[in-house]
């Protein structure tokens, strides 16, 4: 499910939720406050389509402004094709030719075309004065971004050969973009969605578990975690907080969900935190009883200890908390 800002379409929400937990709750099989608070992944992020037509006017308002370069590289992602941005680059920083004023950003068309990845349109206006009549240029560019929850980066950007003003089809779409219509075609309402399979509602649901367990305890207020599911494996990755120190686990949160052995497992050491997340995952690949995968693996992003399981390893951390061996880079 998402749901959008309709004032400012600047804002998204996303529930993710299985269709059999919805019948058990219907059938009260389990509680509300156990499907609201595990059986679940719930997130904001910036609406992409927004993000990244606001990204586009920063670029070019900093472009205009002759930012210094360090602050224009931040619209672009580490992993941009260089080919396609230096021509882009050098257009737009050197000064502008004899007899051409600054251009002007006419209009600006933003597509979501998949979950991490949208498409942005961008019309420029170029004065030119040549022979003593003024006219006006036209310049197109498309710009590929990837998107994050909070960020989007620019990938690549194509050039679009300028027409004069008034031609309906002065716009030569690349062939890699046809697919998706002709900007003038987008529409500011944009939604997409891709099918979720379970591993990965799985991976982000183990995550969300050891989020809001830890959660509430203030010194792992800071503490981060996410979770994927990759070439037939889960993934998890998790950076301890800052002010968490090892040393004895009050239990109060975990009490009430958990086992009280669950205090042998100190989350503020990276054992501890590892052996937590262990844990819960075993639990829930059970409780959905998925048998589809090949192992599970932890890393502590801070000193890159990881730790690996295969698939029928599992089982033994589901019945209680074992705390987990030391493990070196």
């Amino acid at each position: 499910v998402i749901i959008e800002d309709a004032d400012s379409g600047q804002l998204e929400f996303h529930w993710i939720g299985s269709v059999l937990d919805l019948k058990r709750l219907s059938a009260m099989d389990i509680s509300q406050g156990d499907f609201l608070k595990y059986r679940s992944s719930v997130y904001f992020r910036a609406a992409p389509a927004w993000l990244c037509k606001q990204a586009v006017e920063q670029l070019f308002e900093d472009l205009r402004n002759r930012a210094p370069i360090p602050k224009i590289a931040k619209h672009f992602s580490p992993q941009a094709d260089l080919r396609s941005l230096l021509p882009f680059l050098i257009q737009n920083l050197t000064p502008t030719e004899s007899g051409e004023g600054p251009a002007s950003l006419a209009d600006v068309k933003a597509l979501q075309i998949s979950e991490d990845g949208a498409l942005v349109f961008a019309r420029m206006l170029l004065p030119v004065d040549q022979a003593g009549t003024s006219t006006v240029r036209e310049q197109g560019y498309y710009f590929l971004f990837d998107v994050g929850e909070l960020n989007a980066l620019i990938r690549r950007v194509v050039l679009i050969s300028s027409s004069p003003v008034g031609n309906q089809n002065r716009w030569e779409i690349p062939p890699e973009f046809v697919r998706h219509g002709s900007p003038q075609q987008w529409s500011d309402q944009n939604w997409f969605a891709e099918p979720i399979g379970m591993p990965r509602f799985l991976a982000h649901q183990i995550a969300r578990r050891v989020r809001y367990d830890l959660g509430s305890l203030p010194e792992m207020s800071g503490f981060g975690i996410a979770g994927e599911f990759l070439e037939n494996e889960f993934h998890f990755q998790f950076r301890l907080a800052q002010m968490a120190q090892p040393g004895a686990l009050a239990p109060a949160a975990l009490a009430k969900k958990r086992d009280k052995e669950t205090k042998k497992l100190d989350p503020k050491t990276p054992e501890g935190l590892a052996g937590l997340i262990v844990q819960t995952a075993a639990q829930v690949i059970h409780s959905y009883e998925f048998k589809n995968f090949k192992g599970l693996s932890v890393v502590d992003a801070e000193s890159g200890k990881s730790w690996q399981f295969k698939a029928d390893q599992l089982d033994i951390y589901r019945r209680k908390p074992v705390p987990l061996p030391s493990v070196q880079p």
